[in-house]
């Protein structure tokens, strides 16, 4: 078996949770008497932690408003990050298909390590994984690849037999970082040219193509 485990990146890989993500960025800059923006506008907000989600939806001369609204954000997602928010089709038959082949699963998200196991837990399983991971105290976010070994070590697995699986730049960089194997779904939040450009090695259009690529 040349690839012993998979990683996946989770918003806009395994689940399409934008949506949610937007609503919950626009209550609170309604609540901040803020423009708002359009849902399809965080494609490019999203994927480099909450921070930098709140400081791309703040206007240039609002920044000090950053803490608020981050707050507004995290409260309103709390109760509201399941409205919309579903996996991608083909998703759940490819977890099964993968889990079966007898590959280690796991996820690692930008996303609050608390949010990234509530939201696996209820849209997809905790199940199927052997290890999920938010953002935890001590690491850095994606794309600097500690989290990512820290999981492959987990695993028991070594870096040259990981799969990582991501929707963009951030997680093609991660992967790369990591010495992995780069996978770039085009249905996420992000292009084809940008998973290219960062070091997709392999790009597929449904999920259902990952275990066909991963020669199960």
């Amino acid at each position: 078996m040349k690839y012993q485990a998979v990683i996946f990146d989770l918003d806009g890989t395994l689940v399409n949770s934008l949506d949610d993500l937007a609503e919950s960025v626009n209550h609170g800059l309604r609540q901040l008497n803020l423009p708002t923006h359009e849902p399809a506008s965080y494609r490019k907000r999203v994927g480099d932690g909450v921070r930098k989600l709140i400081e791309r939806s703040l206007p240039d001369d609002r920044q000090d408003l950053a803490e608020q609204l981050l707050g507004l954000h995290s409260q309103y997602y709390a109760e509201h990050y399941a409205d919309s928010s579903r996996p991608y089709p083909g998703v759940p038959e490819m977890l099964d298909q993968l889990k079966q082949s007898g590959r280690k699963l796991a996820v690692l998200s930008n996303k609050g390590d608390g949010f990234t196991q509530e939201v696996v837990a209820r849209l997809l399983g905790r199940e199927y994984f052997d290890c999920v991971w938010g953002h935890r105290d001590g690491y850095a976010l994606k794309p600097v690849p500690g989290a990512a070994l820290a999981i492959a070590e987990e695993m028991q697995v070594a870096p040259s037999k990981v799969a990582y699986v991501g929707d963009s730049a951030v997680d093609m960089k991660t992967a790369t970082s990591a010495g992995f194997f780069p996978v770039g779904v085009t249905w996420g939040f992000r292009c084809r040219t940008e998973l290219i450009l960062n070091g997709a090695v392999g790009i597929i259009e449904h999920p259902l193509q990952l275990p066909k690529l991963l020669d199960i």
